[in-house]
């Protein structure tokens, strides 16, 4: 780490736990909520990972005590276990034990772009098995579509949002195409997008739309883990568990 870093070369000039001064070999990083510093050692990281999250803006380091001491800051601590998994995983698939400085960015690059794309989708609604016409044309299509999401909403799920950029997902083709595409839409507030996802099970008993399903618009990464967890359910069910 350089010495002129502010964040990874604190102004406190010794270990919060250990008391051991820091130097040009020995280097800290600040806690973004005490603002107490520490060594490498007691912030019980790896090494690599020690190195870059200090030099990292969009990564917020927290010490283990205001871990416990707060405990709504549950997403910040499972982002650092989730890089720490991650390290871990690729080390072993390496199998020599190391990750350098370089893949370690790879990986916190990777979060970077997964949480903007998350976000970007923050406001977004997925519905599943919409009919869709392909007799009509693509203006034609899209003007159902509004007016059916609109009927879906608020007249049969009873609640005033108001939906914008709907959209199918993917290119139509006939030949392709055995189910109806994917179609999402944008609402004004997450408040009203809760609401949506809260109703969305009285669709199930509907005699018109008891095979519409209401979701989030999961990331690419998301769908994955979602995919691999309902696969695992799945054998996990065939080889006889019931929980």
């Amino acid at each position: 780490m350089d010495d002129g870093d502010s964040s990874t070369t604190p102004c406190k000039t010794a270990c919060k736990d250990s008391n051991q001064p820091f130097g040009q070999k020995f280097k800290g990083i600040e806690c973004g909520f005490c603002e107490n510093s520490y060594c490498q050692k007691c912030t019980k990281l790896k090494t690599q990972i020690f190195n870059e999250i200090g030099k990292e803006e969009s990564i917020l380091f927290s010490c283990v005590h205001c871990r416990i001491a707060m405990p709504f800051m549950r997403k910040i601590i499972t982002k650092m276990e989730s890089l720490e998994t991650r390290v871990d995983k690729l080390e072993k698939s390496l199998g020599n034990g190391t990750c350098d400085k370089n893949i370690i960015k790879d990986i916190i690059r990777q979060d970077k772009e997964e949480e903007q794309n998350h976000e970007s989708r923050r406001l977004n609604v997925v519905e599943n098995s919409l009919t869709e016409h392909s007799e009509e044309s693509i203006e034609g299509q899209k003007e159902r579509d509004t007016w059916e999401v609109n009927i879906i909403l608020n007249d049969t799920l009873n609640l005033n949002v108001k939906e914008d950029k709907i959209i199918r997902l993917g290119k139509f083709s006939p030949t392709t195409h055995q189910r109806p595409r994917t179609l999402r839409f944008t609402v004004s507030n997450f408040e009203d997008k809760r609401s949506i996802l809260r109703a969305a099970s009285k669709l199930k008993n509907h005699e018109k739309y008891s095979g519409i399903y209401l979701t989030h618009d999961l990331t690419p990464a998301q769908r994955k883990i979602s995919f691999d967890l309902q696969t695992e359910k799945r054998q996990r069910e065939k080889n006889g568990e019931k929980t």
